[in-house]
């Protein structure tokens, strides 16, 4: 995760989990700070729904389609380590 808040990806695997890792300034990988994940959290939040006029809402990130007690714990770490690990604001 750069310091901006964009993911990249590092490397594809087909484990059960997903692992984010903080990064400098330079945008070098710190492998000491990361967060694991339930895979597929992280692509969930990609998903940009682009607001309508009939509802009257703008656009806005979709929530995860499945929420869990370990799903909710997830999002929790992924958006502490986010806060910590990055200069953006999360809500």
């Amino acid at each position: 995760m750069l310091k901006n808040g964009q993911i990249k990806l590092i490397e594809k695997t087909n484990d059960q989990t997903d692992t984010l890792f903080a990064s400098d300034k330079n945008g070098n990988v710190d492998k000491s700070k990361s967060v694991t994940v339930e895979k597929g959290i992280v692509g969930q939040l990609q998903y940009l729904r682009d607001g309508n006029t009939s509802d009257g809402y703008g656009s806005y990130h979709q929530a995860i389609k499945e929420s869990t007690e370990s799903t909710q714990n997830d999002m929790t770490n992924l958006f502490n380590f986010s806060a910590n690990n990055t200069k953006v604001e999360f809500s």
